[in-house]
């Protein structure tokens, strides 16, 4: 019994010695080699078997084979247009046109995040001419195709008639070249009136694949610009599926009579240029994983944000709208040249989540608020309770002094970062008002930390001291909270009593 238990655990401990040995010398192949790869290798350092750092080509001049790749850097993300070039591009959209930078770089936007947009606007105002300068933009012919949508349009308008040569064959198949299956850029004007082309826009739109027979084709398209003149009707859950699919939308309004003189003696220019011809033809490709990270604040900003459009609002944000949203937001920031979202690029979500024009004046003034972190009123409120204890601890003071002396920190920093930035999304008069706005929050909350740094430190001494806590110079947070909701109360009760002066005349 003994005897065949011994030997299959010998057979076992060679069979694991047979298996490191292997895997020993495939390390060591693997570090030969690795003497001999150039140094200028991108995101891979090495060090030798002590651990000291050295180059690949350090190592081969003096022959050490024993490299070992300590650290494997992965290479941050690049975008495929470089920011100068999106700024050239989105010039080029807005040459010669009165009061239309927002509506310009917003259609870029769509391009550059691979998203489709939906314009809100009587006729005239330049939604089909934005389309087709971006379509210029990406090849000198073939790239773009636009159609007006009725409830007469059919799927040959749209993707192309059956090709007669196929059908001799038995085949049925689309002669689609020219149509919406092979352009970049596709204007779908008075999106909601094509009911019997529902089904064919939705995947065209969201799995970007168009129906060719019996099979579904892949298509070249990179954005979709939607027009209408009005919304779509809200009760209606087939307008709202399409509706759905524009992650980016925007009201245009005709020209204001301040800019109207300016609109009669600017010269249109409807011709592309040459050398801005094929600008954005690298976002023919698929972006991947070339996205900006996401840091948890700014992510916090826009969950808080669905929140506040359901509950202050009444609209409705999908998962879907969010989490694409998110994704676009990346994208762009990636686009600019960062490798982090940040503030400004917070500030693209005024025109993706909103269900109503009404909204995004609102929606843009919360987002300006939220998206600089209000970090004093909770080193604050957890301040007052420390000092109404009845054995206040050094440890916690101490905690406080050192989360608002970081806090201060990360907001500093933030706002330098912001003052620098630049978004060539957004319309230069609103990146401008954004950057003012932004500047005043930070400088009014990086005060505010201040103080609350101030009064933790005056508590956290007094602790150590053994002397008196000093009292707190402003009104706590629960007292403010609290006056609030009393406040509240008093002006329902002020509109309960009007409303019944109002039924007894």
């Amino acid at each position: 019994m003994l005897r065949p238990l011994l030997t299959s655990s010998v057979f076992a401990l060679s069979r694991a010695l047979v298996q490191q040995r292997c895997m020993l010398q495939g390390a060591a192949k693997h570090q030969r080699s690795a003497s001999r790869m150039p140094e200028s290798e991108p995101g891979l350092r090495w060090a030798t078997g002590t651990g000291e750092p050295i180059s690949c080509k350090a190592a081969v001049a003096f022959g050490v084979d024993d490299l070992r790749p300590t650290d494997i850097v992965v290479a941050a993300p690049s975008y495929p247009i470089a920011p100068e070039d999106l700024e050239r591009a989105a010039a080029a959209l807005e040459r010669g046109l009165v009061e239309r930078s927002a509506e310009a770089r917003l259609v870029l936007l769509g391009a550059a995040t691979r998203e489709h947009v939906l314009l809100v606007g009587p006729p005239g105002v330049g939604k089909s001419l934005l389309c087709r300068r971006l379509g210029a933009l990406f090849s000198e012919h073939d790239s773009y195709f636009e159609v007006a949508l009725t409830r007469f349009t059919t799927p040959d308008d749209v993707f192309g008639p059956l090709s007669l040569k196929a059908l001799r064959e038995d085949v049925s198949q689309r002669a689609a070249d020219g149509f919406a299956g092979s352009a970049e850029v596709v204007f779908l004007d008075e999106i909601f009136r094509a009911r019997a082309l529902l089904p064919a826009l939705l995947q065209l739109l969201n799995e970007r694949t168009w129906p060719d027979g019996s099979r579904n084709r892949p298509a070249k398209l990179v954005s979709a610009v939607a027009a209408t003149n009005a919304l779509r009707d809200a009760d209606d859950d087939d307008d709202d599926a399409l509706f759905d699919r524009f992650l980016f939308r925007r009201a245009v309004a005709p020209v204001s009579d301040a800019g109207a003189l300016d609109l009669l003696l600017t010269p249109t220019d409807d011709d592309s240029r040459d050398d801005d011809a094929a600008l954005l033809a690298p976002l023919r490709e698929t972006l991947g994983g070339a996205r900006a990270s996401l840091p948890r604040r700014r992510a916090a900003v826009l969950a808080s944000c669905r929140a506040w459009l359901r509950d202050e609002r009444g609209e409705y944000v999908s998962d879907r709208r969010l989490r694409r949203c998110s994704e676009a937001i990346r994208a762009a920031a990636l686009a600019c040249g960062r490798t982090e979202v940040g503030a400004l690029d917070i500030l693209l979500a005024a025109d993706a989540l909103w269900q109503r024009p009404e909204t995004r004046a609102p929606l843009v003034e919360w987002l300006v608020d939220h998206t600089v972190p209000d970090d004093a009123a909770t080193m604050r409120l957890l301040l007052d309770a420390l000092r109404a204890r009845d054995a206040p601890s050094e440890q916690d003071a101490e905690e406080i002094v050192a989360a608002a002396t970081a806090a201060r920190s990360d907001l500093a920093a933030d706002a330098a970062a912001t003052a620098e930035a630049e978004c060539v999304f957004l319309a230069p008069a609103a990146l401008a008002a954004a950057k003012q706005a932004l500047a005043s929050l930070y400088a009014e909350r990086l005060s505010a930390l201040a103080a609350v740094l101030e009064s933790a430190t005056a508590v956290r001494d007094a602790i150590r001291a053994g002397d008196p806590l000093p009292v707190a110079d402003d009104v706590s947070v629960v007292e403010r909270v609290w006056d609030d909701e009393d406040g509240d109360d008093d002006e329902s009760d002020g509109k309960k009593k009007r409303k019944k002066r109002k039924k007894k005349r």
